[in-house]
């Protein structure tokens, strides 16, 4: 056990550390302390080092430029997924596939103004299991065999990670839904037809 003296009074204890070249704190005429810009700077150092920062996407779960002339948050989340799966981050990488599939899905109906085809009476969009119904029945467009299949195995996988507590996904588990996550998301993307919706 430590001999250190246990901090009986928060008050004296920054009031001591106010002063003097290696103090730690700032006492504003209110009262209110606040720390010195020294120890903020010490805090962002450790804090925001980069070892901290994730790597650049690779291409091993898909390739990243299938998202590359899409929106911001499309590429965020694409990127978030790849990473978490290099990382060895399963559950995460399964939860943010399955986010990117439902985001991609509401853009499609959104892209092709059927958007309140997938909306209940509140004007919320459905969750992901309608979602996947509604996209692979609605006319406007035809889905591949492959896909349809896979907008299934990968909104499986990604409730599997999210919702059961006692399932943790490893990466055989993704590595079994790879190819659906790239004809998932290359169809999806050619049915939204980015460059062309302004």
């Amino acid at each position: 056990m430590l001999n250190c003296p246990k901090y009986s009074n928060i008050s004296a204890y920054l009031n001591n550390n106010c002063s003097g070249k290696n103090k730690k704190f700032i006492k504003k005429s209110s009262g209110v302390f606040t720390i010195t810009k020294q120890l903020q700077d010490k805090f962002n150092d450790e804090f925001n080092n980069n070892n901290h920062k994730a790597p650049p996407p690779s291409n091993n779960l898909f390739p990243i430029e299938l998202v590359n002339e899409t929106r911001g948050y499309i590429q965020e989340i694409s990127s978030q997924a790849i990473c978490c799966y290099d990382l060895k981050l399963f559950d995460a990488c399964s939860v943010m596939l399955r986010k990117l599939i439902e985001t991609l899905i509401i853009e499609c109906f959104e892209k092709h103004k059927l958007d309140s085809e997938i909306k209940d009476k509140n004007g919320d969009f459905f969750y992901l299991s309608d979602l996947i119904n509604k996209l692979l029945i609605e006319k406007s467009w035809n889905i591949s065999r492959n896909a349809k299949q896979g907008f299934k195995n990968i909104k499986n996988i990604g409730d599997l990670a999210a919702h059961n507590r006692r399932f943790c996904a490893k990466q055989s588990d993704i590595d079994k839904i790879k190819q659906d996550v790239r004809i998932c998301i290359q169809e999806l993307i050619s049915l939204i037809d980015y460059k062309n919706w302004k």
